[in-house]
């Protein structure tokens, strides 16, 4: 592996940028790197295959994907929160490749993202530093931090983390022709046309980018000083609604501050890489390139003007005060930040203070650089008890070289990262990892510049074999960080305890035994006794599974804070018409939307409350059926008691019985029940089966078995 060496030439006035031998062979590079991504892509797909959260995003992203191929409108008639382009790239590719829009497919199609994501960051980082180790831990490290796309497969954040990632690589080649431009265009707009809010800023760092990098004249100093003056109020803007929410108000007042220094970094330094303002032209003008053609091709197919604005524009800007879920962020991050303003003001002064002092802030620098770049990585590997962003985020302007010939790449990545920070608003899930990957690729260049710097600085020593050393141990923390993690437990548990889900279009799923037992029993009493069902919150993924229809294409997670009172009194219409209607409702995650949503807001909500009983429960799951109906559900148990304990204790009936209800595609001889705590994998008891003989699928039939005496009153429940 080629390492580049360091020209260690005293400057004549400061440090300057270290100067790097351009030697460095990418053929090495190149099959480091595809090793990497065999490895990482092994290790994601038992992640994927292994996984499947409870909350069901990925089922909402199924269903609306397929509704929207099926030839329905977006926004009109097919509920979503998420840009045409989304749907029109994964019903071309789908179609392309003669997929069905399952969970297996999802999970090979996230898995290549999320591997060529890692690895346009890693050759990002490789082309910054010219370090190839650098750029296979920066590769590894960036797929453990997107490590969330194993939660919630299909996101549309993952597609945006791929193109933000594509930029990077675009950025960072070397020498920008007359198309770099346009291309960073047509990216930011594609953005736009999946998440309008990354897309937003996106193009708002490449309009800051492109302004700076220009001559100077009145006419653009005055649009880039309304640009610096804009990014630091940004956050405010964005998160006016909820500013009095102390977690929002500190989120916003942390990306404030951060933005600071970068706005008055970027005015007072004048670009050594000046574009012609061509590039500026053509830059912004791509950027409607591709949100014009989705949105015609979006009219073409059926949707209306009013509706892509409601679901495009004006639902995203609702969507804070029906539905969020907070970053809470700490008072130690605002001390960073203070640190931050402090150091910046520290080198304005020494800037005008001489060689000597400027050189001193030079070395101060290099390590903040240094610091900021250790401490992001041992976040991400967990080490710390915090998160990037706090530690990172107010130290992003320590990663800006102006003068240097990567000026314009570290500016792009710089603003690029600080911006998306703000994806993490209004939900704080998955978003937060979208929101700081890009963050790895900057830490390998802080690491690398710090290492140079304080190497230059010792320019009459061979320190050759320390930074080596330093950087094998910097890359080994970001490896361990990367192919550590969890994956190798959820190998484990893929391998050893996982079983088959067996439903469809699960091809390869394996879950812990009571996560498929769970499912399977929802799937076969929904298809032995409804004709139609609901769930609350949205599980999408149980239409899939029972191939049954959903009532109306108005399908989400979060349908009770998203879905308005019309759109919910569209899903009780279709509801009525159904007999056999049933309901799934769990109760697991009530305490994130009930919060916020007024229950007279909620008509659906109401109707299944009051026209629905249980009909049995399992692990925080319950079958509702209508209250006309007297349903006995498949692969249930119940307890018949015998009469209370002192008559028990007399009889010859030392207990309660057990009748159970196996599924109708069970087949064979029971001889023994066993009662599995699920959540432990501990057996409770072990029971014989009272007589012989097989049992053939589909009849209608009840195993009954007799269970040890029922404690005394006074005694522990049993």
């Amino acid at each position: 592996m080629n390492v580049p060496e360091i020209l260690l030439e005293a400057p004549e006035a400061g440090l300057e940028a270290p100067r790097l031998r351009a030697r460095t062979s990418t053929v090495p590079y190149g099959l480091c790197a595809s090793l990497a991504a065999a490895v990482t892509a092994l290790c994601g797909y038992f992640a994927l295959f292994g996984t499947f959260q409870f909350y069901d995003d990925e089922g909402y992203f199924l269903v609306s994907l397929a509704s929207y191929r099926a030839g329905h409108a977006l926004y009109d008639e097919v509920f979503t929160q998420y840009g045409p382009l989304y749907y029109q790239v994964h019903s071309f590719v789908f179609s392309l490749l003669g997929l069905p829009f399952t969970h297996a497919a999802a999970r090979i199609t996230v898995l290549v993202t999320w591997t060529c994501t890692s690895l346009l960051c890693g050759l990002a980082a490789f082309r910054l530093t010219r370090d190839a180790l650098l750029g296979i831990a920066a590769q590894v490290l960036t797929f453990a931090v997107l490590a969330v796309l194993v939660d919630e497969p299909l996101h549309p954040g993952g597609l945006a983390c791929l193109i933000l990632a594509a930029s990077a690589v675009l950025v960072t080649r070397s020498g920008q022709s007359s198309w770099t431009f346009p291309l960073l265009g047509v990216l930011a707009g594609s953005l736009l046309a999946i998440k309008v809010n990354v897309g937003a800023f996106a193009v708002l760092s490449l309009a800051t980018v492109l302004l700076a990098s220009v001559p100077r004249t009145r006419v653009f100093r005055f649009c880039l000083t309304g640009f610096c003056a804009l990014l630091p109020v940004v956050s405010l803007v964005l998160m006016r609604d909820l500013l009095s929410e102390s977690a929002v108000a500190h989120y916003a007042l942390l990306v404030t501050l951060s933005f600071v220094p970068l706005s008055m970094e970027v005015l007072r330094s004048q670009p050594s890489t000046v574009l012609p303002v061509a590039d500026l032209v053509r830059g912004l003008a791509a950027v409607a390139v591709v949100p014009v053609a989705s949105f015609a091709l979006a009219l073409a197919s059926g949707t209306t003007v009013r509706g892509f604005l409601d679901g495009v524009i004006l639902a995203p800007m609702r969507l804070p005060t029906v539905f969020c879920v907070l970053m809470d962020v700490p008072s130690l991050p605002f001390l960073w930040a203070a640190a931050s303003l402090a150091l910046y003001v520290y080198c304005l002064l020494a800037h005008r203070g001489g060689p000597e002092a400027e050189r001193g802030s030079e070395l101060i620098l290099a390590g903040a650089r240094l610091t900021v770049s250790v401490v992001a990585v041992a976040s991400f590997a967990g080490l710390l008890p915090l998160k990037p962003m706090y530690f990172a985020l107010p130290f992003l302007w320590v990663f800006l070289r102006p003068g240097g010939p990567d000026e314009i790449p570290r500016l792009f990545l710089v603003f690029t990262a600080g911006l998306q920070s703000l994806h993490a608003f209004p939900v704080a899930g998955s978003q937060v990892a979208f929101a700081t990957f890009l963050m790895v690729p900057l830490a390998a260049l802080g690491f690398r510049d710090g290492i140079a710097t304080f190497l230059e600085s010792r320019r009459g020593l061979q320190l050759a074999g320390v930074r080596r050393a330093a950087t094998a141990a910097f890359c080994a923390l970001a490896l361990l960080a990367g192919l550590y993690r969890d994956f190798p437990v959820r190998l484990r548990a893929y391998r050893e305890t996982g079983r088959e889900l067996g439903l469809a279009g699960t091809s390869g799923m394996r879950l812990p035994e009571w996560e498929a037992t769970l499912y399977r029993w929802l799937v076969t009493n929904l298809k032995v006794h409804s004709d139609g069902f609901v769930t609350l919150p949205g599980l999408n993924s149980l239409y899939l599974w029972t191939e049954i229809s959903p009532p109306t294409l108005l399908n989400a997670t979060v349908w009770m804070s998203l879905l308005d009172v019309g759109a919910q009194n569209r899903v009780v219409a279709a509801l009525e018409s159904r007999r056999n209607a049933c309901a799934v409702v769990q109760a697991l995650t009530a305490p994130l939307w009930r919060p916020r949503v007024d229950p007279d807001s909620m008509p659906l909500v109401r109707y299944i409350f009051e026209n629905f009983q249980p009909a049995g429960s399992a692990m925080g799951y319950d079958f509702l059926v209508r209250k006309d109906r007297n349903v006995v559900l498949q692969g249930c148990a119940r307890i018949v008691d015998v009469g209370p304990p002192a008559e028990a204790a007399t009889s010859s009936a030392a207990g309660p019985v057990l009748e159970i209800r196996p599924p109708p595609s069970t087949d064979g001889r029971f001889e023994r029940v066993v009662i599995v705590d699920c959540l432990r994998s501990e057996a409770v008891l072990d029971l014989p089966v009272p007589g012989e003989g097989e049992t053939p699928a589909g009849t209608d039939r009840t195993i009954t078995v007799r269970l040890p005496p029922r404690p005394t009153p006074g005694g522990p429940a049993s």
